[in-house]
Protein backbone atom coordinates (compact mmCIF):
# COMPACT_ATOMS: atom_id res chain seq x y z
CA UNK A 1 0.00 0.00 0.00
CA UNK A 2 1.23 3.49 -0.83
CA UNK A 3 2.52 5.49 2.12
CA UNK A 4 2.41 9.22 2.74
CA UNK A 5 4.47 11.12 5.28
CA UNK A 6 3.57 14.63 6.40
CA UNK A 7 6.65 16.79 6.88
CA UNK A 8 7.50 20.22 8.17
CA UNK A 9 6.44 22.80 5.58
CA UNK A 10 3.78 20.63 3.90
CA UNK A 11 0.63 22.31 2.63
CA UNK A 12 -2.29 19.88 2.69
CA UNK A 13 -5.54 20.36 0.75
CA UNK A 14 -8.68 18.78 2.22
CA UNK A 15 -11.04 18.59 -0.76
CA UNK A 16 -14.63 17.45 -0.49
CA UNK A 17 -18.27 18.32 0.08
CA UNK A 18 -20.16 19.54 3.17
CA UNK A 19 -18.65 16.77 5.32
CA UNK A 20 -15.25 18.35 4.71
CA UNK A 21 -16.55 21.92 4.69
CA UNK A 22 -17.91 21.45 8.24
CA UNK A 23 -14.29 21.45 9.41
CA UNK A 24 -14.76 18.97 12.25
CA UNK A 25 -12.49 16.07 11.34
CA UNK A 26 -9.65 18.38 10.40
CA UNK A 27 -10.05 20.22 13.71
CA UNK A 28 -9.07 16.91 15.34
CA UNK A 29 -6.27 16.47 12.79
CA UNK A 30 -4.79 19.92 13.29
CA UNK A 31 -5.06 19.53 17.07
CA UNK A 32 -2.94 16.39 16.71
CA UNK A 33 -0.20 18.05 14.67
CA UNK A 34 -0.15 21.22 16.77
CA UNK A 35 0.31 19.20 19.97
CA UNK A 36 2.25 16.10 18.88
CA UNK A 37 4.65 17.78 16.48
CA UNK A 38 4.96 21.31 17.85
CA UNK A 39 8.07 22.20 15.83
CA UNK A 40 6.56 21.23 12.48
CA UNK A 41 4.54 23.83 10.60
CA UNK A 42 2.11 21.79 8.53
CA UNK A 43 -0.80 23.72 7.03
CA UNK A 44 -4.16 22.11 6.36
CA UNK A 45 -6.61 23.94 4.08
CA UNK A 46 -10.35 23.37 4.24
CA UNK A 47 -11.36 23.23 0.58
CA UNK A 48 -14.74 21.61 1.08
CA UNK A 49 -17.91 23.07 -0.40
CA UNK A 50 -21.41 22.29 0.85
CA UNK A 51 -23.32 20.30 -1.78
CA UNK A 52 -20.13 19.85 -3.78
CA UNK A 53 -19.32 17.07 -6.22
CA UNK A 54 -16.10 15.90 -7.83
CA UNK A 55 -17.22 17.64 -11.02
CA UNK A 56 -17.64 20.93 -9.11
CA UNK A 57 -14.13 20.49 -7.71
CA UNK A 58 -12.75 20.12 -11.22
CA UNK A 59 -14.43 23.39 -12.20
CA UNK A 60 -12.94 25.28 -9.24
CA UNK A 61 -9.44 23.84 -9.42
CA UNK A 62 -7.68 26.89 -10.86
CA UNK A 63 -9.41 29.68 -8.92
CA UNK A 64 -9.90 27.92 -5.58
CA UNK A 65 -8.11 24.64 -4.83
CA UNK A 66 -4.81 25.20 -6.61
CA UNK A 67 -4.42 28.77 -5.32
CA UNK A 68 -3.26 27.32 -1.97
CA UNK A 69 -0.16 25.78 -3.62
CA UNK A 70 -0.59 22.52 -1.71
CA UNK A 71 1.83 19.64 -2.23
CA UNK A 72 -0.52 17.01 -0.77
CA UNK A 73 -4.28 16.50 -1.11
CA UNK A 74 -6.88 14.40 0.71
CA UNK A 75 -9.89 13.87 -1.55
CA UNK A 76 -13.35 12.58 -0.53
CA UNK A 77 -16.43 12.69 -2.76
CA UNK A 78 -19.45 10.50 -3.40
CA UNK A 79 -22.51 11.56 -1.39
CA UNK A 80 -23.67 14.27 -3.80
CA UNK A 81 -22.14 12.59 -6.85
CA UNK A 82 -24.53 9.62 -6.56
CA UNK A 83 -27.51 12.00 -6.23
CA UNK A 84 -28.99 10.21 -3.23
CA UNK A 85 -32.35 11.92 -3.91
CA UNK A 86 -32.77 9.47 -6.79
CA UNK A 87 -33.40 6.79 -4.15
CA UNK A 88 -36.47 8.40 -2.58
CA UNK A 89 -39.12 5.70 -2.23
CA UNK A 90 -41.63 7.33 -4.56
CA UNK A 91 -39.25 7.52 -7.52
CA UNK A 92 -36.54 4.95 -6.77
CA UNK A 93 -37.69 2.28 -9.21
CA UNK A 94 -38.13 4.83 -12.00
CA UNK A 95 -34.56 6.09 -11.68
CA UNK A 96 -32.49 2.93 -12.13
CA UNK A 97 -30.65 4.19 -15.21
CA UNK A 98 -30.03 7.61 -13.66
CA UNK A 99 -28.64 5.93 -10.54
CA UNK A 100 -26.17 3.93 -12.64
CA UNK A 101 -25.20 6.98 -14.67
CA UNK A 102 -24.62 9.04 -11.50
CA UNK A 103 -22.16 6.45 -10.18
CA UNK A 104 -20.39 6.26 -13.54
CA UNK A 105 -20.13 10.05 -13.76
CA UNK A 106 -18.94 10.35 -10.15
CA UNK A 107 -16.16 7.82 -10.73
CA UNK A 108 -15.07 9.58 -13.92
CA UNK A 109 -14.90 12.98 -12.20
CA UNK A 110 -13.04 11.62 -9.16
CA UNK A 111 -10.38 10.14 -11.44
CA UNK A 112 -10.12 13.36 -13.46
CA UNK A 113 -9.77 15.41 -10.27
CA UNK A 114 -6.99 13.28 -8.83
CA UNK A 115 -5.08 13.50 -12.11
CA UNK A 116 -5.24 17.30 -12.23
CA UNK A 117 -5.07 18.41 -8.62
CA UNK A 118 -1.29 18.02 -8.27
CA UNK A 119 0.98 16.69 -5.52
CA UNK A 120 0.66 13.48 -3.51
CA UNK A 121 -2.87 12.12 -3.25
CA UNK A 122 -4.71 10.43 -0.40
CA UNK A 123 -8.03 9.09 -1.68
CA UNK A 124 -10.69 8.65 0.99
CA UNK A 125 -13.73 6.48 0.34
CA UNK A 126 -17.01 8.33 1.09
CA UNK A 127 -18.63 8.02 4.48
CA UNK A 128 -21.82 5.89 4.28
CA UNK A 129 -25.41 6.94 3.79
CA UNK A 130 -27.20 5.54 6.85
CA UNK A 131 -29.88 3.30 5.36
CA UNK A 132 -30.07 0.66 8.11
CA UNK A 133 -30.46 2.46 11.44
CA UNK A 134 -33.92 3.36 12.75
CA UNK A 135 -33.66 7.16 12.79
CA UNK A 136 -37.26 8.18 12.18
CA UNK A 137 -36.29 10.12 9.05
CA UNK A 138 -37.11 9.48 5.39
CA UNK A 139 -34.78 6.81 4.07
CA UNK A 140 -33.35 6.88 0.55
CA UNK A 141 -32.77 3.14 0.77
CA UNK A 142 -30.22 1.94 -1.76
CA UNK A 143 -28.17 5.14 -1.74
CA UNK A 144 -25.40 3.46 0.22
CA UNK A 145 -25.24 0.69 -2.36
CA UNK A 146 -24.17 3.33 -4.88
CA UNK A 147 -21.65 4.71 -2.38
CA UNK A 148 -20.21 1.21 -2.04
CA UNK A 149 -19.61 1.27 -5.79
CA UNK A 150 -17.83 4.62 -5.48
CA UNK A 151 -15.73 3.18 -2.62
CA UNK A 152 -14.81 0.14 -4.71
CA UNK A 153 -13.76 2.43 -7.56
CA UNK A 154 -11.65 4.54 -5.15
CA UNK A 155 -9.84 1.39 -4.00
CA UNK A 156 -9.16 0.29 -7.56
CA UNK A 157 -8.00 3.76 -8.60
CA UNK A 158 -5.72 4.15 -5.57
CA UNK A 159 -4.09 0.79 -6.31
CA UNK A 160 -3.57 1.61 -9.98
CA UNK A 161 -2.22 5.12 -9.43
CA UNK A 162 -0.28 4.53 -6.22
CA UNK A 163 -2.43 6.83 -4.06
CA UNK A 164 -2.76 6.42 -0.32
CA UNK A 165 -6.18 4.85 0.33
CA UNK A 166 -8.16 5.61 3.49
CA UNK A 167 -11.26 3.42 3.63
CA UNK A 168 -13.64 5.55 5.69
CA UNK A 169 -16.72 3.85 4.24
CA UNK A 170 -15.82 0.41 5.62
CA UNK A 171 -14.51 1.76 8.93
CA UNK A 172 -17.75 3.63 9.61
CA UNK A 173 -19.98 0.77 8.43
CA UNK A 174 -18.25 -1.57 10.89
CA UNK A 175 -18.67 0.86 13.75
CA UNK A 176 -22.31 1.53 12.86
CA UNK A 177 -22.99 -2.21 12.85
CA UNK A 178 -21.50 -2.44 16.34
CA UNK A 179 -23.59 0.50 17.55
CA UNK A 180 -26.84 -0.94 16.12
CA UNK A 181 -26.33 -4.10 18.16
CA UNK A 182 -26.70 -1.89 21.25
CA UNK A 183 -29.72 0.05 19.97
CA UNK A 184 -31.62 0.11 16.63
CA UNK A 185 -30.84 3.80 16.04
CA UNK A 186 -27.14 3.49 16.80
CA UNK A 187 -25.00 5.25 14.19
CA UNK A 188 -22.13 7.70 13.79
CA UNK A 189 -24.20 9.37 11.06
CA UNK A 190 -26.65 12.11 12.04
CA UNK A 191 -30.44 12.12 11.82
CA UNK A 192 -30.34 13.31 8.18
CA UNK A 193 -28.62 9.97 7.33
CA UNK A 194 -25.90 11.89 5.46
CA UNK A 195 -23.63 13.88 7.74
CA UNK A 196 -21.48 12.19 10.41
CA UNK A 197 -21.85 13.60 13.91
CA UNK A 198 -18.91 14.73 16.01
CA UNK A 199 -18.02 11.13 16.88
CA UNK A 200 -18.07 10.24 13.19
CA UNK A 201 -15.57 13.01 12.56
CA UNK A 202 -13.40 11.71 15.41
CA UNK A 203 -13.41 8.31 13.69
CA UNK A 204 -12.46 9.95 10.35
CA UNK A 205 -9.51 11.69 12.02
CA UNK A 206 -8.44 8.42 13.66
CA UNK A 207 -8.49 6.54 10.35
CA UNK A 208 -6.44 9.27 8.66
CA UNK A 209 -3.82 9.23 11.42
CA UNK A 210 -3.65 5.43 11.26
CA UNK A 211 -3.21 5.49 7.47
CA UNK A 212 -0.42 8.06 7.82
CA UNK A 213 1.31 5.88 10.43
CA UNK A 214 1.41 8.68 12.99
CA UNK A 215 2.66 8.00 16.49
CA UNK A 216 0.16 6.97 19.15
CA UNK A 217 2.55 8.10 21.89
CA UNK A 218 2.67 11.43 23.66
CA UNK A 219 5.36 9.97 25.92
CA UNK A 220 6.22 6.83 27.89
CA UNK A 221 8.31 6.58 31.07
CA UNK A 222 8.85 3.19 32.69
CA UNK A 223 10.93 2.70 35.84
CA UNK A 224 11.71 -0.43 37.87
CA UNK A 225 12.12 0.36 41.56
CA UNK A 226 13.58 -3.07 42.35
CA UNK A 227 16.60 -2.68 40.11
CA UNK A 228 16.49 1.12 40.25
CA UNK A 229 16.70 1.56 36.49
CA UNK A 230 14.83 3.21 33.64
CA UNK A 231 13.26 0.47 31.52
CA UNK A 232 11.85 2.65 28.76
CA UNK A 233 11.74 6.30 27.86
CA UNK A 234 10.03 7.58 24.69
CA UNK A 235 9.54 11.15 23.43
CA UNK A 236 10.64 12.65 26.76
CA UNK A 237 13.56 13.18 29.12
CA UNK A 238 14.01 12.99 32.88
CA UNK A 239 16.03 15.32 35.05
CA UNK A 240 16.87 15.36 38.76
CA UNK A 241 15.58 11.83 39.51
CA UNK A 242 15.45 11.15 43.26
CA UNK A 243 14.51 7.91 45.04
CA UNK A 244 13.58 7.48 48.70
CA UNK A 245 11.79 5.10 51.07
CA UNK A 246 8.62 7.12 50.48
CA UNK A 247 8.74 6.90 46.68
CA UNK A 248 10.31 8.89 43.85
CA UNK A 249 10.34 12.28 42.16
CA UNK A 250 11.81 13.76 38.99
CA UNK A 251 11.50 16.61 36.50
CA UNK A 252 9.45 15.38 33.57
CA UNK A 253 10.41 16.89 30.21
CA UNK A 254 7.99 15.73 27.46
CA UNK A 255 8.51 16.64 23.82
CA UNK A 256 4.78 16.90 23.06
CA UNK A 257 1.48 17.99 24.54
CA UNK A 258 -1.38 15.53 25.00
CA UNK A 259 -4.59 15.93 23.01
CA UNK A 260 -7.38 17.83 24.74
CA UNK A 261 -10.25 15.38 24.16
CA UNK A 262 -13.74 15.43 25.60
CA UNK A 263 -15.32 12.29 27.00
CA UNK A 264 -17.02 11.35 23.73
CA UNK A 265 -14.25 11.91 21.17
CA UNK A 266 -11.80 10.21 23.54
CA UNK A 267 -13.31 6.80 22.76
CA UNK A 268 -12.13 7.11 19.15
CA UNK A 269 -8.93 9.12 19.57
CA UNK A 270 -7.49 7.86 22.87
CA UNK A 271 -5.39 5.47 20.76
CA UNK A 272 -3.36 8.53 19.69
CA UNK A 273 -3.16 10.06 23.16
CA UNK A 274 -0.93 7.68 25.12
CA UNK A 275 1.01 9.53 27.84
CA UNK A 276 2.03 6.71 30.16
CA UNK A 277 3.80 6.63 33.52
CA UNK A 278 4.61 3.05 34.56
CA UNK A 279 6.45 2.18 37.78
CA UNK A 280 7.10 -1.46 38.71
CA UNK A 281 8.75 -3.07 41.71
CA UNK A 282 6.90 -0.99 44.28
CA UNK A 283 5.92 -2.49 47.65
CA UNK A 284 2.20 -3.22 47.89
CA UNK A 285 0.14 -0.29 49.03
CA UNK A 286 -1.25 3.00 47.80
CA UNK A 287 0.70 5.92 46.36
CA UNK A 288 -0.17 9.54 45.91
CA UNK A 289 0.71 11.09 42.54
CA UNK A 290 1.55 14.80 42.37
CA UNK A 291 1.95 16.65 39.07
CA UNK A 292 3.60 20.04 39.48
CA UNK A 293 2.63 19.79 43.20
CA UNK A 294 -1.05 19.25 42.35
CA UNK A 295 -2.80 16.11 43.59
CA UNK A 296 -3.48 13.88 40.57
CA UNK A 297 -4.96 10.98 42.54
CA UNK A 298 -4.08 7.93 44.60
CA UNK A 299 -3.09 4.69 42.88
CA UNK A 300 -2.18 1.18 44.00
CA UNK A 301 1.18 -0.42 43.24
CA UNK A 302 -0.67 -2.74 40.82
CA UNK A 303 -2.19 0.22 38.96
CA UNK A 304 1.20 1.92 38.72
CA UNK A 305 2.76 -1.26 37.35
CA UNK A 306 0.03 -1.45 34.71
CA UNK A 307 0.52 2.23 33.86
CA UNK A 308 -1.16 5.57 34.55
CA UNK A 309 -2.56 7.60 31.64
CA UNK A 310 -1.30 11.12 32.41
CA UNK A 311 -3.03 12.67 29.39
CA UNK A 312 -6.46 12.63 31.05
CA UNK A 313 -5.49 13.80 34.55
CA UNK A 314 -6.82 17.26 35.40
CA UNK A 315 -3.67 18.03 37.40
CA UNK A 316 -1.55 17.66 34.25
CA UNK A 317 -0.38 21.22 33.41
CA UNK A 318 0.15 20.23 29.79
CA UNK A 319 -3.48 19.15 29.46
CA UNK A 320 -4.46 22.69 30.41
CA UNK A 321 -2.05 24.04 27.79
CA UNK A 322 -3.44 21.61 25.18
CA UNK A 323 -6.95 22.90 25.91
CA UNK A 324 -5.76 26.44 25.24
CA UNK A 325 -4.21 25.31 21.94
CA UNK A 326 -7.51 23.63 21.06
CA UNK A 327 -9.49 26.80 21.81
CA UNK A 328 -7.21 28.84 19.53
CA UNK A 329 -7.45 26.18 16.85
CA UNK A 330 -11.23 26.14 17.13
CA UNK A 331 -11.31 29.90 16.54
CA UNK A 332 -8.98 29.46 13.55
CA UNK A 333 -11.29 26.77 12.17
CA UNK A 334 -14.36 29.00 12.57
CA UNK A 335 -12.72 31.78 10.55
CA UNK A 336 -11.83 29.26 7.86
CA UNK A 337 -15.41 27.94 7.80
CA UNK A 338 -16.74 31.46 7.27
CA UNK A 339 -14.28 31.98 4.45
CA UNK A 340 -15.49 28.76 2.79
CA UNK A 341 -19.10 30.00 2.96
CA UNK A 342 -18.04 33.13 1.07
CA UNK A 343 -16.32 30.91 -1.53
CA UNK A 344 -19.53 28.91 -1.83
CA UNK A 345 -21.30 32.05 -3.01
CA UNK A 346 -18.78 32.56 -5.78
CA UNK A 347 -19.34 28.99 -6.99
CA UNK A 348 -23.11 29.49 -7.08
CA UNK A 349 -22.85 32.83 -8.87
CA UNK A 350 -20.42 31.41 -11.41
CA UNK A 351 -22.76 28.46 -12.02
CA UNK A 352 -25.61 30.90 -12.73
CA UNK A 353 -23.26 33.07 -14.88
CA UNK A 354 -24.16 36.15 -12.84
CA UNK A 355 -22.05 39.26 -13.38
CA UNK A 356 -20.70 40.29 -9.97
CA UNK A 357 -20.98 43.95 -10.97
CA UNK A 358 -24.75 43.56 -11.48
CA UNK A 359 -25.79 44.47 -7.93
CA UNK A 360 -29.50 43.77 -8.47
CA UNK A 361 -29.01 40.24 -9.80
CA UNK A 362 -26.41 39.51 -7.14
CA UNK A 363 -28.72 40.59 -4.31
CA UNK A 364 -31.62 38.57 -5.74
CA UNK A 365 -29.37 35.49 -6.01
CA UNK A 366 -28.09 35.72 -2.45
CA UNK A 367 -31.60 36.26 -1.09
CA UNK A 368 -32.72 33.14 -2.93
CA UNK A 369 -29.78 31.12 -1.59
CA UNK A 370 -30.09 32.35 2.01
CA UNK A 371 -33.85 31.68 2.06
CA UNK A 372 -33.13 27.94 1.80
CA UNK A 373 -32.21 27.96 5.49
CA UNK A 374 -35.09 27.60 7.95
CA UNK A 375 -33.03 28.91 10.85
CA UNK A 376 -33.43 32.71 10.79
CA UNK A 377 -30.16 33.32 12.60
CA UNK A 378 -28.27 31.20 10.09
CA UNK A 379 -30.18 32.92 7.26
CA UNK A 380 -28.83 36.28 8.44
CA UNK A 381 -25.36 34.79 8.94
CA UNK A 382 -25.29 33.44 5.37
CA UNK A 383 -26.32 36.83 3.99
CA UNK A 384 -23.63 38.58 6.03
CA UNK A 385 -20.96 36.17 4.75
CA UNK A 386 -22.04 36.88 1.21
CA UNK A 387 -21.85 40.65 1.54
CA UNK A 388 -18.46 40.38 3.20
CA UNK A 389 -17.34 38.32 0.21
CA UNK A 390 -18.90 40.70 -2.32
CA UNK A 391 -17.17 43.69 -0.71
CA UNK A 392 -13.84 41.87 -0.47
CA UNK A 393 -13.80 42.02 3.32
CA UNK A 394 -13.75 38.23 3.67
CA UNK A 395 -9.97 38.57 3.34
CA UNK A 396 -10.11 39.59 6.97
CA UNK A 397 -10.97 35.97 7.76
CA UNK A 398 -7.67 34.87 6.23
CA UNK A 399 -5.79 37.48 8.23
CA UNK A 400 -7.46 36.30 11.45
CA UNK A 401 -6.62 32.69 10.59
CA UNK A 402 -2.98 33.61 10.14
CA UNK A 403 -2.98 35.41 13.49
CA UNK A 404 -4.42 32.28 15.12
CA UNK A 405 -1.67 30.17 13.57
CA UNK A 406 0.98 32.45 15.03
CA UNK A 407 -0.70 32.43 18.45
CA UNK A 408 -0.82 28.62 18.39
CA UNK A 409 2.85 28.28 17.50
CA UNK A 410 3.72 30.51 20.44
CA UNK A 411 2.01 28.29 23.02
CA UNK A 412 2.05 24.72 21.64
CA UNK A 413 5.32 23.69 23.36
CA UNK A 414 5.05 21.41 26.42
CA UNK A 415 6.01 22.51 29.92
CA UNK A 416 8.56 20.69 32.09
CA UNK A 417 7.21 19.89 35.54
CA UNK A 418 7.94 17.82 38.64
CA UNK A 419 6.31 14.42 39.13
CA UNK A 420 6.21 13.02 42.68
CA UNK A 421 5.10 9.55 43.74
CA UNK A 422 4.64 9.29 47.51
CA UNK A 423 3.66 6.20 49.48
CA UNK A 424 0.55 6.71 51.59
CA UNK A 425 1.03 6.01 55.29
Amino acid sequence: MHKMNLRNGDRVALVGDSITAAGQYHLFLTDYYFTRRPKDKIRFYNLGISGGTANDANLRLDWDIQTKNCNKAFVMFGMNDIQYQLFQAAVCNQNKEQQKEAVKSGCYNIERLTEQIGGEIALMTPTPYEQLAELGQKNCFGADDSLKQIAAFDKKLAKEKGYLLIDLHMAMLRENTRLRKKEPGGSLVGADRIHPGILGHALIAREILKALGESETVSVFEYDMEIRAVCRMKNMRVHDLKLSEEGMQFIYQPNSLPLALDGESEQYLSLFNQEILRVSGLPKGKYRLLLDRLDAGTFTAAQLQKGIQLAVLEANPNLQRARYVHSLNQTRSEYEHKHRISKNFLIKLKAQKIDLTDKGRVEKAVESYASLYDNKEYYQFVKEMFYRFNMGTDKGFLEEMERMYQDIYRVNRPLDYRIELLRCI
